[in-house]
């Protein structure tokens, strides 16, 4: 049955439409620590995205969204940003939201929470907007700093990370920002908006890959097809059809972190991709090398056959023991386990960080090899 979806009584909607008044611009409010790690992720992130580095903010209120405010913050909101850490200076976001489209929560003034449409049913009316988690860091397009020390400081504790470039993104001191702020309770109710889960695995996965496979494209043509797949995940790459672990990419982006398969290379191989990409977001997350050798130890059997789990197990006690090797020794463990996965897992054990592995070099390993360990 149709229903009357008016947001007020026809009587007052003359009234009503008098008082809308446009949004100019959306705010976020958050500390210079968490947007450095929004930057270096490229996602602006609800806090299942930090692991054990987030520090409290406004996003804490709404599990799985992101409050965006319209116009102004307020005050209270600032101060929240900042509470856990002395150290902690506050940062307002300028958030382009013209890309945005589809449902979205908004808080009213009177504290209820409403499921609209963004952009067309949102105005200044609300408090905030709650939009789903994540978003890309390109919609921010401004950091506004409260006072010049605080710019100089923000871009100083930048520099001490490689992966955060500030210079992407415009800073701006604005004083009047921080001194004409609303007066407004935070969090603005006392009942939370029903949490929603959010997966930052499979992007934060997806992200490393993309980035390690441009870095490899020098590698040969399968380098190039596999980024292009990272990329592109729905794109057809004739040149992978003979490298059925690396041409499951595509699938698996497309799947969020699962493919259809009776190809044991395939299934293993992503198996343990998957495995180890959720354990960074555990309570207690393990190390991503203990993380996939204890994955071949324990291989559900509904998954596979009694000989692939052996031969993952045996696997499993020779990546345990081979730290420290020589390479005369590495060699002969890559001749007793020539299969594709098993090489790449081998090379990954060998080579904990992206440097090491592209600079070891093996005329036993093929430019597969590398891209599996790399992925």
């Amino acid at each position: 049955m149709a229903e009357d979806n008016d947001m007020f009584p026809q009587e007052n909607k003359t009234k009503q439409e008098n008082k809308i008044v446009p949004v100019k611009s959306w705010h976020m409010v958050t500390n210079q620590n968490n947007l450095f790690y929004m930057i270096a992720a490229g996602m602006i992130m609800s806090p299942e995205g930090f692991g054990k580095k987030y520090y409290q903010d406004t996003v804490s209120a709404f599990p799985g969204f992101l409050p965006v405010f319209p116009n102004q913050v307020p005050k209270s909101a600032v101060d929240f940003a900042i509470s856990e850490k002395s150290h902690l200076l506050p940062c307002i976001l300028n958030i382009n939201l013209t890309e945005l489209s589809g449902p979205v929560k908004v808080v009213t003034e009177e504290g209820d929470v409403r499921d609209v449409t963004f952009p067309g049913e949102v105005d200044t009316s609300c408090l905030l907007v709650l939009v789903p988690a994540p978003l890309p860091i390109r919609y921010l397009s401004l950091i506004v700093c409260e006072s010049r020390e605080d710019k100089v400081r923000c871009e100083k504790d930048a520099a001490d990370f490689n992966n955060v470039d500030l210079t992407n993104y415009p800073i701006k001191v604005t004083a009047g920002s921080f001194k004409k702020l609303k007066s407004q309770v935070w969090p603005p109710f006392s009942n939370p908006v029903q949490p929603v889960a959010v997966r930052y695995d499979l992007s934060m996965a997806a992200g490393a890959m993309m980035g390690l496979l441009v870095n490899m494209r020098e590698f040969g043509d399968l380098a190039v097809g596999a980024g292009k797949l990272a990329f592109d995940p729905a794109m057809s790459v004739p040149e992978l059809a003979a490298y059925p672990a690396i041409a499951a990419l595509g699938e698996w982006l497309q799947k969020g972190g699962e493919i259809e398969t009776t190809e044991i290379s395939q299934k293993l191989f992503w198996s343990i991709v998957s495995s180890v990409a959720a354990s960074k977001y555990l309570l207690d997350p393990a190390n991503p090398i203990d993380v996939a050798v204890a994955y071949l130890e324990a291989m559900p059997s509904e998954d596979f056959d009694e000989k692939t789990r052996s031969y993952g197990q045996g696997l499993a006690k020779d990546l345990r023991g081979i730290l420290g090797l020589a390479d005369s020794t590495i060699s002969e463990l890559f001749d007793r386990h020539p299969k594709p996965v098993s090489r790449a897992m081998t090379l990954f054990v060998l080579r904990e960080n992206i440097d090491d592995l592209l600079e070891f070099n093996s005329p036993q390993l093929t430019e597969a090899d590398y891209i599996l360990a790399a992925i």
